[in-house]
């Protein structure tokens, strides 16, 4: 794999970013606005699908939620910061929050935000679904033979995609197969180990991935990072546009940035994995007020239908 780009205008080179790295976006606090407007600075680079957009829109509210829930927790353990980079409320109601936050009513206040957030969240009102609208209003809509060949693939079990899942990463994939007849130069930022092997913190690519690409195209330049930062920055390096703000953040800003996503995506595979294990505490015979316990001892949220059945027990 080479990871030397050279541009042209009939081929220029494709970025591809996967929803999850779009909704990290909701979990950083330093340099999220310069990530934002970096982003958008590269807006006719980046590779989007219908796919992408809609697992976005499915996800947002319950990852900000879930941002909410563990952030709160952890400022009434003491143990953070409230995190009012989560909120996306106005002026007024955040001023009147930070007056009574540390008072007996905050409570209402707070929930008041959480609520109104949410809202703004659920309508794309908020400000990152405002800065990311650009970029999704150029989602491509997949044809019908890119979506037989999708079926094939997860029939046949190749990455990426759960077999499991609905169609879906599979759809993208064909597209973006399609695309890269039209670029030498492809990076794809994802934290998806469909797409990769990570090795000394070092992605590689899937070899039967890359295979693909390179029968597309043998002249494709394919590289692989799984942040945003990291991505972005793995991307503009290789530009060679003269004249162009190539990137907005600073070094410093971009080592932040990276390792507040690195611990969002360690909060997120452990969240998970708890997630995969409940039922497993199930079959071992303990109760749901047990798990429960066992949850509220951790920094984790503890789902809903597990709080109701242990507080009515």
């Amino acid at each position: 794999m080479v990871d030397e780009m050279t541009t042209s205008k009939d081929k220029p080179p494709i970025l591809v970013i996967d929803a999850n790295q779009y909704l990290d976006l909701y979990g950083i606090k330093d340099g999220r606005d310069k990530l934002l407007q970096s982003l958008e600075d590269h807006r006719t680079n980046i590779f989007i699908t219908s796919q992408i957009v809609e697992e976005v829109d499915r996800n947002k509210v319950r990852v900000v939620h879930e941002y909410l829930q563990n952030r709160i927790k952890q400022f009434h353990n003491q143990t953070g910061e409230f995190p009012f980079y989560l909120l996306d409320i106005p002026h007024n109601q955040l001023e009147k929050l930070k007056a009574v936050l540390r008072t007996d009513g905050a409570d209402y206040d707070i929930k008041r935000a959480i609520e109104e957030t949410l809202r703004r969240v659920s309508r794309s009102e908020d400000s990152i679904s405002r800065a990311l609208k650009p970029i999704f209003e150029q989602a491509k809509i997949h044809s019908k033979e890119q979506l037989a060949r999708a079926r094939d693939r997860k029939e046949r079990g190749s990455p990426p995609g759960k077999f499991k899942n609905a169609l879906g990463d599979q759809i993208t994939w064909e597209q973006l197969l399609d695309a890269c007849r039209n670029t030498n130069d492809l990076s794809i930022i994802t934290g998806d180990e469909d797409y990769f092997t990570n090795v000394d913190s070092t992605p590689h690519i899937n070899a039967l991935l890359y295979r693909e690409l390179l029968e597309i195209n043998p002249s494709l330049n394919v590289r692989c990072r799984t942040t945003l930062a990291d991505g972005i920055m793995s991307f503009v390096s290789c530009l060679s546009l003269s004249g162009v703000q190539l990137t907005r953040l600073t070094p410093e800003e971009i080592r932040s940035i990276d390792k507040q996503q690195r611990e969002i995506q360690q909060l997120n595979l452990i969240q998970n994995a708890l997630q995969r294990a409940l039922g497993l505490f199930s079959s071992l015979g303990l109760g749901d007020a047990g798990i429960v316990g066992f949850l509220e001892s951790s920094a984790l949220n503890v789902p809903m239908h597990l709080k109701k059945k242990s507080t009515s027990d």
